[in-house]
């Protein structure tokens, strides 16, 4: 009897053993299958209903609920739930600390109730409001980074009481339901900046398209041509009128070297110059065509990313051949007219210096416009001299020059000064020459005319009673003599048009001063013929001083200079 019941109790132990696999296997493939859930493609609700499925499935349960934790940490909310009242959960809440779920949320450990109608934590309030008839629950809580996320309940389960066995597995879903629950928050926000990012690159992308088709559109519409380059000496823009100026279609130049492009030697030279010692841009004019008088004024410029990292140039050609043919017919008319001028001026200068010399003029009146025709008539016989000045210049022509020997600069002053008095009789005037200045070289009439030109813009540019200084003194190897007024003074800005022809620097405060446009920019010429220049000095509101720099080291070539008388 005895090596029989031996035999049964063995047999009742492998019976046992083999259970205990079946269940471990039982285990196993569910929580693979709970990482194949989490995994999967489904959207967060279905997971969350399917991982229910899978545990009332395993456990044997009547039904079971996902809670989650509501933003303010005190409620637990039905998040999805199986089981025949399931729907009625949608809108009802269980305080933290309340009830199993809310003890398990508080305690975040696992807790079991095998019989909840004698369980002191038990709050009926969720099952009497169902009308659910409950009997057992486990809870285990749904923790990420040691913080309570949710709770997973399992209600009423068949097969008998609840073991350790279902703690462990449950916790193990718990777990696994809180990383996915993450991945998802994590997922649906990086998605919905995702989906952000791509709209407002749509929109940017759209955007960029107008402006760029709308500056293609302005570019090819521009009467001046344009080339553009990249960081490789590449055509990447060439707008019609280019094709039209250069006689090159636009598939012929885009993509090409510009030097291949372009055949014209200063063309080629605009674009291979360093421009970044002049500013990163350069401006010239450019003859295309001898034959046909084809001028171009070409800007061009860097093109430069942030950072200032140049990554190509941009030129633009304008055509000035009409302007220029028009700036040829002017100065011939002003030429002409000039050349026609000069002979009746110098007949009259010299009829009343007759007049005056010889006829016995009692009447103080009739000497007195005698002397003021005689005056007239020498600042009309500058001005003619200017304009025929201005012709050469403009043709490229070097200035003539009779150098003399100026001992007494006074003398020269004075005599300048005496045909400006007409414009102010009153000015206060004075001169100022240092003792040591010495004797230098100059054309008399041509750098009394330079005087003359200063004193009247200081004589225009200033208030009635402004007083103008004029000074003479010598500084290492030059003389210079500066014309000082307090006036309006010239702004920083337009300093540099003083000395263009025909460019007048305008100011609406100090009402309409009258003059030609021309008179700086002959007297540097006539100063750089002298080997000397002009120089200027202003601040606005405050005066200007224009200095006259000639060289001492002239020489008297004979025939050219006599001593100064």
């Amino acid at each position: 009897m005895l090596p029989s019941r031996r035999t049964n109790r063995s047999d009742l132990d492998g019976c046992e053993g083999a259970q205990a696999q079946a269940a471990l296997q039982s285990r196993l493939q569910t929580i693979a299958g709970i990482g194949r859930l989490v995994n999967s493609s489904l959207d967060r609700d279905q997971l969350l209903v399917e991982i229910l499925r899978w545990c009332q499935s395993e456990i044997d349960a009547e039904a079971s609920s996902i809670m989650m934790m509501d933003p303010d940490g005190q409620h637990l909310r039905f998040e999805v739930a199986l089981g025949e009242k399931a729907q009625m959960l949608k809108d009802i809440t269980v305080q933290v600390g309340r009830g199993i779920a809310g003890t398990a949320a508080s305690t975040m450990q696992p807790v079991i109730s095998q019989d909840v109608q004698h369980d002191e934590r038990w709050n009926s309030d969720v099952a009497y409001a169902i009308d659910f008839p409950t009997r057992s629950i486990l809870c285990v809580p749904m923790m990420l980074r040691d913080e309570i996320i949710g709770v997973i309940e399992i209600i009423n389960k068949r097969s008998g009481p609840f073991t350790e066995y279902d703690v462990q597995l449950m916790q193990v879903i718990a777990n696994q339901s809180a990383l996915f629950l993450e991945n998802a928050r994590l997922y649906r926000a990086l998605t919905e900046r995702v989906d952000l990012a791509d709209e407002q690159l749509r929109r940017t992308n759209e955007r960029l398209e107008f402006e760029v088709a709308r500056i293609a559109t302005l570019v090819d519409q521009m009467a001046d041509a344009v080339v553009a380059t990249d960081g490789a000496d590449c055509v990447v823009i060439f707008n019609d009128a280019a094709q039209r100026m250069f006689e090159t279609p636009e598939s012929r130049a885009h993509g090409r070297l510009v030097t291949t492009v372009l055949r014209h030697p200063e063309l080629i030279g605009l674009f291979t110059m360093p421009l970044s010692p002049h500013g990163g841009s350069w401006e010239s004019e450019i003859t295309l065509d001898d034959t046909s008088g084809i001028v171009v004024r070409a800007h061009i410029a860097l093109v430069e990313e942030p950072g200032h990292r140049a990554v190509g140039k941009c030129a633009v050609f304008t055509d000035i051949s009409h302007l220029k043919q028009l700036d040829r017919m002017k100065m011939d008319l002003i030429s002409f007219v000039s050349h026609e001028l000069k002979n009746p001026i110098s007949s009259l200068q010299g009829s009343c210096a007759l007049l005056q010399s010889r006829l016995n003029i009692e009447d103080e009146r009739t000497a007195r416009l005698l002397e003021i025709a005689g005056r007239q008539s020498r600042r009309m016989q500058y001005l003619v001299q200017d304009f025929l000045d201005l012709a050469r210049i403009e043709a490229g022509q070097e200035l003539s020059l009779c150098l003399t020997e100026i001992s007494d600069p006074r003398a020269l002053i004075e005599g300048a000064i005496s045909l400006c008095r007409g414009m102010v009789p009153d000015r206060p005037l004075t001169i100022e020459v240092a003792p040591e200045t010495p004797a230098f070289c100059a054309d008399r009439n041509k750098l009394e005319a330079v005087i003359i030109n200063l004193v009247e813009n200081a004589i225009k540019y200033s208030e009635s009673q402004s007083p103008i200084a004029i000074r003479v003194h010598p500084v290492e190897d030059e003389v210079i003599i500066s014309v000082e007024d307090r006036g309006f003074g010239i702004r920083e800005e337009d300093l540099p048009k003083l000395f263009h022809s025909f460019r007048r620097v305008h100011d609406d405060s100090h009402g309409s001063v009258s003059g030609t446009g021309v008179g700086l920019y002959i007297c540097r010429h006539i100063m750089q013929a002298h080997g000397g220049d002009i120089t200027v000095e202003s601040t606005w509101g405050e005066g200007s001083t224009f200095s006259l720099h000639l060289p001492l080291r002239c020489s008297l070539n004979s025939g050219e200079a006599q001593a100064d008388g």
